[in-house]
Parts: C-alpha cells; structure tokens; sequence
C-alpha cells in the first residue's frame, strides 16, 4: 500500500474472484516491492512512450509517403487514394525485404525508450519538476516498477469464466508474468568518491555504498533512463486504437493517492468509457454499499480509514470544482476521473452507499470523446 511499509521478504499473494473466475496474483522484489501510488508514475511513462510512438511513427509514415512520390517518378502507373491512403500498385522491387517502404511498426519504434524523470514530473502536475527532490520520488518509484515482477494465474484455465477474465484484461494466457519496466537503465554519473581507474585497471565503486543502485544521492541526480516494458503492453500501444485507450484521465495524473489510482483502475474496468447508446446496451452502472467497495480494493484495510480516504477525496474534488460539500455525507454527487460519484447514507442504518456512472460529458470518457467517435465510426463504416 505505502512505500512507508516494511513486506516481510517483499513478497504478496493475494487471491481473489473476477467475473466468478478465482485468480492468484504474486508480486516479488529484491529490493522494494512497487506501492499503490506508483500507478501514477506508470501512467506518466504509457503517456510519454504513447507520445514518442505517435511521434516516430508520423514521422516515418511522412518519410515513406515522400520516398514512394519520389519513385513514382520512375512508375507513372502508381496511383493514390486519397480515401484510403494507400499508393497502388507498389512495384514489387519497392518492397524488398530491407526496404524502408515496409518496416513494421516494432521495426519503426523498437522497444526502447528514452524518458526524462523531470518530464514525467510534468505530465504528473508536480510543482516542482526540476528540483532534486522531485526527481528523487519520481526515480524510486521507477526503480520499484523495474524490481517489481507480478505473476498472473487463473484457475480453471479451460473455464468460461477464465476465457471472460482473458478478454477482460487482454491476456494472452492463464499464468503470466508482468514486470512494467523490462530493463531500466540511468545515466552515467560518477560520484564524489569515485576516480578515473589506471590503464588496464577496472573502474568500480570504492564502497558497498557506491554499488547500492537505490542510493539517495544517485536518485536526486539522474534525470535521464532508458526503458523497455512488459512486451505485452508495449504491442498493445503500438496499435493507434489500442493507443488512445491507455490515455489516463488528467486528474488521476495528478492523484498522489494510491487509493485513487485503485479506485479509477477499477471504475475504468467495471464502466469502462463505451457510450452504451451506440449499441443499444444499458449504461453500466456500480451501485453497491461502501463496504463492498472496501472489501473489494481494500479488505485488508480498516473501514473508517478507507471511508475517510474516500471522502477526502470527493470532498477535494468538489472544492477544486466549486462543489458544494454536505459533510453530514447526506447526499453527495461529484464528477471526478470521467465519472460521476454519488454518495449517499442510508437515514435509517447510517451506512453509506456509493453510486459511479461514466460522465457523458467528459473529454476522456464522454459521448464526444475520441474512443466513443471511433465506435460510432466503426458501426456506421459496417452499417
């Protein structure tokens, strides 16, 4: 839950029941096991990696659209389809296997990624982004992310019910592996206490200090990492459709809390940001008592400490949108992340009810956003 916390060997098994299908998650570290709130520095890095792919590949899409009106030049019968974007017929010679006109999209924009912590700061609304300070939090938590790995299993393989959590999730199997960041490597620095080695001498740290690559003073300095992330993820952002999807909502980039990053983790799956309208479906609705929330994202958890964080985030929200606020938490309605939370006590048992539907009106997930324009596209394209 907290980097603050002390996990007894850093590592956590936790079970539980998805769409009636019983799942086991493992996260193990050698050093320190990721927190809730490093979800927010992932978010940062799906944002400027989905950034740098969009970047990489208009670019060589432009490049390949000069280089084929440059040899047209040499094949008068090439034709383009302003409809469709495509140059017909392509002469075969034009397409060997080396050819710059047929690279793939991995080929393109390999796995690796070049990302400025003090970037990721601004994408995260930190006021501070070039301080060494800031640079520090961000730089911890990408050395969890890189020491955290996560193992995915599923019961009952052959089942329905596991076949409904794969396409939930967009797994490929029943037992998987996950680990954000693949490879993680800074910027070389030498440090105060370290000196140019003779020749033919190794150069190395001169302490057991030196060689802790979690060492505050190295976090404070290093700006610069180069990334590589889970394989599974970083395929899914090459798709431009499947892109756009893993965009995070502006406020949850801003969210240091790790209660809700979980929260917005679970609205996004449960709702989701589908206009229902479009395919006659009903707007998906979670409508339970607070305590089934808390016994879902955080049963090991007390239920006022949970209830109070919770609150103290609407309340947050309605200020920053000048909501007002009934603190006797009669009836409470705020829109936040893309949705709109409703909460409300029962007058009778005192117990509280939470109330979440999409926003129809939010850039993100509302009737106008690029997700539910592109659904309406695809319907009206097969209409």
């Amino acid at each position: 839950f907290s980097t603050r916390e002390h996990i007894a060997d850093n590592e956590i098994v936790v079970k539980m029941r998805v769409k009636r299908a019983h799942l086991t998650v493992m996260a193990t570290a050698h050093h320190q096991l990721a927190a809730l709130s490093d979800q927010r520095v992932i978010r940062a890095c799906v944002t400027c990696i989905a950034h740098i792919i969009d970047t990489k590949l208009e670019e060589y899409q432009a490049k390949r659209e000069q280089e084929i009106l440059r040899r047209s030049k040499k094949a008068p019968s090439v034709t383009y389809d302003s409809d469709s974007g495509l140059y017909t017929p392509i002469p075969e010679e034009w397409d060997g296997e080396n050819d710059s006109l047929s690279l793939t999209s991995a080929q393109v924009v390999p796995n690796e990624f070049l990302l400025d912590c003090v970037d990721l700061a601004k994408v995260m609304n930190y006021a501070s982004p070039h301080s060494s300070t800031t640079r520090k939090l961000v730089n911890e938590s990408l050395r969890r992310l890189a020491d955290t790995n996560f193992r995915l299993y599923i019961s009952n393989p052959e089942s329905p019910e596991a076949k409904d959590v794969m396409d939930l999730f967009g797994l490929d199997d029943t037992a998987m592996d996950f680990r954000f960041i693949q490879d993680l490597k800074s910027q070389h620095h030498l440090s105060e206490s370290e000196k140019p080695s003779e020749p033919g001498k190794e150069l190395g740290p001169v302490s057991d200090n030196d060689a802790d690559p979690f060492r505050e003073e190295e976090l404070k300095r290093v700006r610069l990492w180069k990334v590589s992330i889970d394989s599974h993820l970083y395929y899914r952002l090459l798709d431009k459709n499947t892109r756009k999807l893993y965009v995070a909502h502006p406020e949850i980039m801003s969210e240091s809390s790790g209660l809700a990053q979980s929260i917005y983790n679970f609205m996004s799956s449960i709702i989701g940001r589908k206009n229902s309208d479009l395919t006659n479906e009903p707007e998906r609705v979670y409508s339970k008592p607070l305590r089934i929330l808390h016994n879902t994202l955080w049963p090991n958890r007390r239920f006022d400490r949970f209830e109070r964080d919770l609150v103290d985030i609407l309340r947050y929200h309605a200020k920053k949108k000048n909501i007002p606020f009934d603190e006797t938490l009669k009836r409470n309605v705020v829109p936040v992340f893309g949705f709109y939370f409703t909460l409300t006590r029962d007058e009778k048992k005192g117990d509280l009810h939470i109330r979440v539907m999409r926003d129809k009106n939010d850039p993100l997930t509302g009737d106008k956003s690029y997700h539910n324009l592109k659904v309406a596209e695809d319907l009206f394209t097969e209409n």
